[in-house]
Order: structure tokens, then C-alpha cells, then sequence
């Protein structure tokens, strides 16, 4: 009996000494590691195209014209401008199906065609449109067109000014910033087309 109580005091020695307890500790363990910043994704973009660039020379020496494809006189219903993504466009609408002969080209002044009046607009240059033949007028001397005049004021378009509407001639100046411009022409409804790059 003696034996069996000095065994029991002798493992609660060995037990106390050891640090003995109820659960095991466990090592500390390193901080967890800070995660990589990666680069930030590259954000690809639908490429945008270049607007055409002008040909050499200056914008003053270029002239368009074309031979009439309408059937009598055309008349004129609509002149607009507005701003395209790389050029300033004026257009000019007609009734039936075809278009008048045009002749478009930068000029030093322009006039009235009646009066001879000289004619002013907005812009550092003049460029003229003129159709023949062509009337912008009905029967009775009623104006076709939305207006006679037009200030828009966009970037390279400033001012459009009717300056003739006689004996089968329509003309009209446009008050521009001297820059390269192209004309063209559509159908349905059947229109000419001068636009003025920025």
C-alpha cells in the first residue's frame, strides 16, 4: 500500500516539474504572407480610325463641279449644317429625282447676283456653291428653302448665305475656316454634300 501512494506522489512530481497540463501547446506559426499585388489587367480599347488627311497643296486650289442631272430646273428645299467626327457638313436637298450642274470653289469675296452688294460671313474664307439650272422659289416667289441664311458656327463651317436666286441660277456662300473640303452628292432625296474638315 505503502509503494502504491509514493508511486502516485512520485508521477505528480515528474508531471508538476515538466510543465505537465491538460492540453498541448502548439508553435507559434508564421504570418501568413501578403499576397502579390499583380499589374492591373490591360484594358484594350477598339481602335478609333484616323480621319483621311487632306492632299498637299493649298485648300484654295481645289474645285469641284459636275454636269446637271435633273430634269428641268431643280429646286431647292433644304440647306443644313451640322458636325461630323472629322469634318463640318452643309447640305443641300433637292425635289425630284437628279441635281442641278454645281460648281464649288474657295473664292477671295463673294456678291449678291441681282445687286452686286458685297457679301460677308463668319470665317477666315469664302467657299461659293453654284447650281444651275436651279431655282429655290415656287410658281408664286414663295422662298422652297428652311432659310436664307444659316449661322451655325461649328468648327470650320461659321455661316451659309444665300447670294442668288435668278434666271435658272442658285448660289451660296459659305463662311469657313480655310481648310480642305469635298463635295459629294447622294440620292433619295437627291442631295449635294460640302463637307469641311476640321
Amino acid at each position: 500500500m505503502m509503494r502504491t501512494i509514493l508511486g502516485i506522489l512520485a508521477a505528480g512530481a515528474i508531471a508538476a516539474a515538466c510543465g505537465g497540463s491538460s492540453y498541448s501547446k502548439k508553435a507559434p506559426t508564421s504570418a501568413p504572407e501578403s499576397p502579390t499585388a499583380s499589374a492591373p489587367a490591360k484594358i484594350s480599347t477598339p481602335g478609333i480610325a484616323a480621319c483621311p488627311t487632306p492632299p498637299p497643296g493649298p485648300p484654295s486650289a481645289v474645285q469641284y463641279s459636275a454636269p446637271n442631272t435633273a430634269q428641268g430646273q431643280a429646286v431647292l428645299t433644304g440647306v443644313q449644317a451640322a458636325s461630323g467626327t472629322c469634318t463640318d457638313i452643309a447640305t443641300f436637298t433637292f425635289a425630284g429625282p437628279g441635281l442641278p450642274a454645281y460648281e464649288a470653289k474657295y473664292v477671295a469675296s463673294s456678291e449678291g447676283c441681282g445687286s452686286g452688294i458685297p457679301v460677308t460671313t463668319a470665317g477666315a474664307a469664302q467657299l461659293t456653291l453654284r447650281l444651275e439650272p436651279a431655282v429655290a422659289h415656287d410658281q408664286n416667289g414663295n422662298a422652297t428653302v428652311n432659310a436664307q441664311s444659316l449661322t451655325p458656327n461649328l468648327a470650320s463651317i461659321k455661316e451659309l448665305k444665300s447670294t442668288c436666286d435668278f434666271e435658272g441660277v442658285v448660289a451660296w456662300v459659305i463662311g469657313t475656316e480655310s481648310r480642305y473640303y469635298t463635295v459629294t452628292t447622294a440620292s433619295s432625296p437627291a442631295r449635294i454634300i460640302v463637307a469641311v474638315y476640321h
